[in-house]
């Protein structure tokens, strides 16, 4: 696997959970080496992902662990100018999990960036470069897969895009189930401090994709989905309705073979579409949806794994 080496960022302002477990991961990782002339890449131990939504959505105050304010796009770029990782002539890894960030444009500026983010578009994703990487899920409960699911499609999440307006519009239950929420509610789907007592709104949220054959992964306010991990661990296919979004991984995995993605003026046929699945066709799917999820996405040390797994292969072409 890939060698790489982890840089010290001193007097980086900002820090936030999903940072600083993605980072105790690397650094206790069997591949990273202290030796600078043995890495391959560099990762930069300074937060610039600023996923400040997990481990609870909208709730910054959990989020993050260190500073007061987001760094501006202009302070990310001036230090890494003047960061000695800049110059060692190594590639350099940098994360991205807010899509507030206007990464292009910084990394047209520096050369040598790999730019790793849950948020890639068609327009923006550098083929061969950059990385597409998973969001966390808002809720990491695994729900067994199971044949007995007696509703075709849901969704239950906030109203934060006009898709998904147009997935209520579907709604018809037992088959089809849709149901759009006060988004602040959505902070009570992650229970990280309590992993032993479900709320309300996961015992709903965690049945009704138990139940699903399909589940939609609708884009929100910006071009991803937390949705989608969720889906895949409660064992329902993904229906991604998210035009141009760069799939996690999709680097180096297949997503025709364990999900489905419509765009989104398709969004009321899916029912015509997904009626024409057989039971032998999504049991499939979800057969192998289950080991990509276990093999690839399951923990975060899996995902880095990933991740460096797709490093080692570009790095060879």
């Amino acid at each position: 696997m890939t060698a790489f080496y982890l840089a010290e960022a001193e007097n980086w302002p900002f820090r936030t959970v999903w940072h600083d477990r993605f980072f105790t991961v690397l650094k206790h990782h069997p591949v990273r080496t202290e030796d600078l002339e043995k890495a391959d890449y560099i990762f930069l131990d300074a937060d610039f992902a600023l996923e400040t939504n997990w481990p609870y959505y909208g709730a910054q105050t959990k989020a993050i662990l260190k500073g007061d304010r987001f760094p501006t796009d202009e302070a990310i770029l001036e230090f890494l100018f003047e960061h000695p990782a800049s110059g060692y002539g190594k590639p350099l890894v940098l994360i991205n999990m807010n899509p507030l960030a206007q990464w292009p444009a910084i990394v047209q500026a520096l050369p040598d960036v790999i730019l790793v983010s849950h948020c890639h578009t068609v327009e923006n994703y550098r083929v061969g470069i950059d990385i597409s990487f998973p969001a966390m899920p808002l809720l990491d409960q695994q729900c067994y897969p199971t044949l007995k699911r007696s509703t075709l499609l849901s969704f239950r999440g906030a109203n934060s895009h006009p898709v998904r307006e147009w997935l209520l519009q579907l709604h018809q239950p037992p088959e089809i189930e849709v149901e759009l929420i006060q988004q602040t509610y959505w902070g009570a789907l992650n229970y990280a401090d309590d992993r032993n007592v479900l709320c309300f709104e996961q015992r709903v949220y965690t049945n009704l994709i138990a139940r699903s054959r399909f589940s939609a992964a609708p884009r929100g306010h910006d071009i991803f989905s937390y949705r989608l991990l969720e889906v895949m661990a409660g064992g329902a296919v993904p229906v991604v309705l998210a035009d141009d979004w760069v799939l996690p991984f999709s680097e180096l995995l297949d997503w025709s073979e364990f999900s489905l993605q419509i765009t989104e003026d398709q969004c009321f046929n899916l029912p015509q579409i997904l009626q024409k699945i057989s039971i032998d066709e999504w049991q499939g799917m979800q057969q192998r949806l289950q080991l990509v999820y276990q093999q690839y996405f399951y923990s975060l040390a899996r995902q880095v794994n990933t991740l460096l797994l797709i490093l080692k292969k570009q790095l060879l072409h």
